[in-house]
């Protein structure tokens, strides 16, 4: 199990592990979001399946828009 502080420090582990399995991440992260470590694990063609949360409205969030009920 890996942690990180912050979106920085995850998107370094991110690149120098590259067995990682599974990720998991708050939407709202201290120096950036949640969405950015998705959008690195794909272009990165990681393909990691990925977990967000937030306790934020996911109807008030536009990233939220592409999967339904919103």
């Amino acid at each position: 199990v890996l942690g990180a502080a912050s979106s920085a420090e995850a998107l370094r582990l991110l690149a120098d592990n590259k067995d990682i399995d599974f990720i998991v991440s708050d939407k709202n992260l201290g120096d950036g979001s949640g969405w950015t470590l998705q959008e690195w694990n794909h272009k990165n063609g990681r393909g990691v399946p990925f977990v967000i949360s937030t306790t934020d409205d996911p109807s008030s969030s536009p990233e939220f828009k592409a999967f339904p009920p919103y």
